[in-house]
């Protein structure tokens, strides 16, 4: 997954995600589980924006396959953590591949959110399709765009969340909790029946 450089005229931010492997594994989708939420993470410290677009590329990836290795509980907790954990705006989903698998996949997401998110949730079959939803000037040359190449792009994000700087973030936000001892103590009234809080009137029908 990588996030490209140019926001949408409305401000969203495009996260391609490129599947390059034939036939995916059961250890290649945590990997890919584990990766993405790594990049959420660096998203959520150095980025705004309003929210996001995502283009998942199946194409290179036998999609049948895939799916007798996709665990529906580990998909559901990745899209829980995604949408819920990190307050991810998702503006759209698009899959894009021409496999018939391709509705097993949305199918499957689409079990696991909102009504509202699955309408979203859109397959496209091949990229000029996905340019009807998608500014085309924003992607990468791969994709029919004048953005830098996605390797390219890749490189640039490894090397920003491999640095020192965002990792010593990241070991500071690990070890960040509350002050207990700084927290006000809740005061219990007898007259409102043992209740905290503050209570100015009370009617009752």
């Amino acid at each position: 997954m990588v996030p490209l450089p140019k926001l949408t005229p409305d401000f969203y931010r495009i996260l391609l995600i490129k599947f390059r492997c034939k036939h995916l594994t059961s250890e290649n989708i945590m990997d890919y589980f584990r990766y993405n939420i790594i990049v959420s993470e660096y998203i959520k410290a150095h980025d705004y924006v309003n929210g996001f677009i995502i283009i998942d590329d199946y194409r290179d990836t036998n999609l049948l396959d895939a799916v007798t290795k996709l665990n529906p509980v580990d998909l559901q907790h990745y899209m829980s953590i995604l949408i819920e954990g990190y307050g991810a705006r998702m503006k759209g989903l698009h899959l894009l591949s021409d496999s018939k698998a391709v509705e097993l996949i949305i199918k499957l997401m689409k079990q696991f959110v909102s009504d509202k998110i699955a309408k979203r949730m859109h397959v496209q079959k091949s990229l000029s399709d996905l340019h009807k939803h998608v500014p085309k000037n924003i992607l990468p040359v791969e994709y029919g765009g004048s953005e830098r190449s996605i390797a390219q792009i890749h490189d640039e994000l490894v090397e920003a969340i491999t640095s020192k700087k965002h990792i010593e973030y990241m070991e500071m936000m690990n070890k960040a909790c509350t002050d207990e001892s700084k927290r006000v103590a809740a005061k219990f009234n007898e007259e409102y029946m043992g209740l905290p809080g503050s209570f100015r009137n009370m009617s009752v029908d």
